[in-house]
């Protein structure tokens, strides 16, 4: 794979409730990479191989990019959006762009 494009090739799979999103790690790439990627909207449960991710900021996870796979799952999802309406939004499970993933790889203690 072209460096860079791991994350923007893995097409999101929807399952139910949940969107998951896989990779293959490229066989030259160093272990213990976290990616930091913007997850925006309320109401998704983030996590990796079963375990609950939380935000290290606002709206930002630090993903294991040697786990290879990444699932959001729907609990009350709603987009978020500043100055919209106050209503809620009902959605299915959310899908998932790969191009609208911010994604910068940082090696993390």
């Amino acid at each position: 794979m072209a460096r860079g494009k791991t994350l923007e090739k893995a097409e999101p799979q929807k399952d139910g409730t949940k969107t998951i999103l896989r990779w293959e790690k490229p066989a030259n790439f160093p272990k213990g990479v976290k990616v930091k990627l913007s997850i925006q909207g309320d109401g998704l449960k983030v996590s990796q191989k079963g375990n609950d991710l939380k935000p290290v900021a606002k709206d930002i996870y630090a993903v294991s990019f040697d786990a290879g796979e990444l699932t959001l799952q729907n609990v009350t999802w709603k987009p978020a959006t500043a100055g919209a309406s106050t209503k809620p939004i009902e959605s299915k499970a959310p899908v998932i762009d790969s191009k609208s993933i911010v994604a910068a790889p940082r090696r993390m203690p």
